[in-house]
């Protein structure tokens, strides 16, 4: 995952992959990576994996997103003059 903008959800290697760089090395480079891993390490993937979705359900479900914006909401009703 290129890390631009809200996808900042992916850390590097605790739930995924990412990078930074907007180049094709920078792609392969964490495509090889992934495939490494995958292959060399699977109770790793195993282990990020469910650290993925522990962060979803922690944070990304609709009811949280319902939650932030109402807040969100009340704060910009509060600046109302």
């Amino acid at each position: 995952m290129h890390h631009v903008g809200g996808l900042l959800k992916v850390e590097d290697g605790v739930n995924g992959f990412a990078f930074t760089d907007y180049t094709a090395e920078a792609l392969m480079a964490a495509i090889n990576k992934a495939l490494k891993v995958f292959r060399e390490s699977p109770e790793q993937i195993h282990k990020m994996q469910k650290t993925a979705v522990n962060l979803v359900d922690k944070k990304f479900t609709w009811d949280q997103i319902v939650l932030r914006y109402l807040e969100l909401y009340k704060k910009a009703l509060e600046m109302l003059p």
